[in-house]
């Protein structure tokens, strides 16, 4: 079972995520991004962590990449060392693959799109948010035969919540 996320950006996505992960910590591994924000609130970047503590900036105002997103310039190599690994782990332990997030940024890198093909071609647990606007790449993963995508709003979050840990079979 394949469990994607989607939804317009700032909607709680990863952190409905962090929120399953926390209630289930030993079943999961992978990764889960989050924004950057400097001391006005301003946001700059974007961090990668593992469900382990360890985090890498990997997107930046500050970035000087030939990647850009927005403003955002994006260091493939910082994302590829950390997420790559992070999902190797999780792929060879029974865990709940969590990959947060499969969007714009992230499909920048090639190894990055070729590990989730690999993932989603196993019969692997998987909890990963997904961007909503159309990509032929992303869509291909929400029509793979045993995924279930969940579109997250303000006001459907607790059942979204329920549904999620309900298609992983987490009990709590």
């Amino acid at each position: 079972m394949r469990v994607l996320i989607s939804g317009l950006p700032g909607v709680g996505k990863t952190t409905l995520v962090k929120e399953i992960v926390a209630l289930f910590p030993s079943k999961f591994g992978g990764f889960i991004t989050e924004e950057v924000r400097d001391n006005n609130g301003k946001r700059t970047g974007f961090l990668i962590s593992d469900l382990h503590g360890n985090s890498e900036l990997f997107a930046s105002i500050y970035f000087n990449s030939p990647y850009l997103v927005a403003r955002y310039g994006v260091d493939i190599e910082r994302f590829e060392k950390f997420a790559i690994p992070a999902l190797e782990d999780a792929m060879s332990k029974e865990r709940i693959v969590v990959i947060d997030e499969i969007g714009k940024m992230e499909l920048i890198s090639q190894r990055f799109r070729k590990i989730v093909l690999e993932i989603f071609s196993l019969d692997k647990k998987v909890l990963a948010t997904i961007k909503l606007k159309y990509d032929t790449f992303t869509e291909k993963l929400k029509m793979t035969s045993g995924t279930s995508l969940f579109i997250l709003e303000r006001g459907n979050y607790n059942d979204i919540k329920s549904s999620v840990i309900k298609a992983l079979e987490l009990e709590i």
